[in-house]
């Protein structure tokens, strides 16, 4: 099957690391893919380091035409079954097939990893939610059952190339280290996390991940005279070695899909 992955996406995310994880999975799994992207220093060395030939257009607002003009010349030359597209700008720059573009029909695949408007998906014959709440969602908002798909997540990480050794962070033996992995966003309570912290005995925290909060949290951290036990690790490409070196594992968020 040929299959064109879209994704606009910020610098950091998760929906952005799942997206490269999903394209070097179908790739490793023998489906024909290729990628359109936005330039992103971390994103295009894992892609094209897993042999997927990779696009890079600019994703801009509305009046941003030369994206879709482009994508559709893509899509053209590389004739796919299937364009998936990640999260709402994706969806908006991707055509949907018809009898001008003079190729095979293809179709168009919206995976969902948060409640967006429908508005944005005009042109998404199918939908993919990451959980049963985004499927009703769909659903509540006008949109066939018939035409959604829940699919969870999946799980990957890499092959640990290089241990981390937590005393090079300043970790004690006895001590207890807390992972929490993700973007530094309202959402994450990464604050609510460093608080609980703050609360706790010989209990030391890593944050992998980056975001606009950074500014607020690194001030929390001061203020809560926990700079030697809480540590923002900014985003990392060595999840395995961060869960390895790690005691346990932090899912804090206020809210998920």
């Amino acid at each position: 099957m040929r299959i064109l992955q879209v994704l606009a996406g910020g610098t950091h995310g998760g929906a952005e690391t799942a997206f490269v994880d999903m394209c070097i999975a179908m790739k490793e799994a023998g489906e024909t893919v290729e990628v359109v992207t936005r330039e992103n220093d971390v994103r295009l060395p894992r892609l094209l380091e897993a042999g997927l030939i990779v696009h890079t257009l600019s994703f801009g607002g509305k009046f941003d035409f030369l994206t879709t003009a482009r994508m559709k010349k893509n899509i053209r030359k590389f004739k796919p079954d299937i364009v998936q597209t990640w999260m709402s700008r994706a969806a908006v720059k991707t055509p949907r097939w018809n009898k001008s573009m003079n190729i095979p029909p293809y179709l168009t695949v919206a995976r969902l990893g948060g409640y967006y408007k429908i508005k944005y998906f005009k042109t998404t014959d199918y939908f993919v939610t990451i959980t049963p709440d985004l499927k009703r969602h769909l659903v509540d908002n006008g949109v066939q059952g018939e035409r959604v798909k829940h699919i969870n997540n999946f799980a990957e990480t890499e092959i640990i190339e290089q241990t981390l050794d937590r005393k090079d962070y300043g970790i004690p033996e006895d001590a207890t280290l807390c992972l929490g992995l993700g973007r530094l966003h309202t959402s994450k309570a990464f604050d609510i996390l460093i608080r609980a912290v703050a609360e706790l005995e010989n209990i030391y925290l890593w944050i992998a991940g980056e975001g606009p909060l950074r500014g607020e949290l690194e001030d929390l951290i001061e203020d809560l005279d926990v700079k030697n036990r809480v540590q923002l690790l900014g985003w990392r490409n060595d999840r395995a070695a961060l869960f390895q070196a790690s005691d346990i594992c932090v899912f804090s968020s206020r809210y998920e899909p």
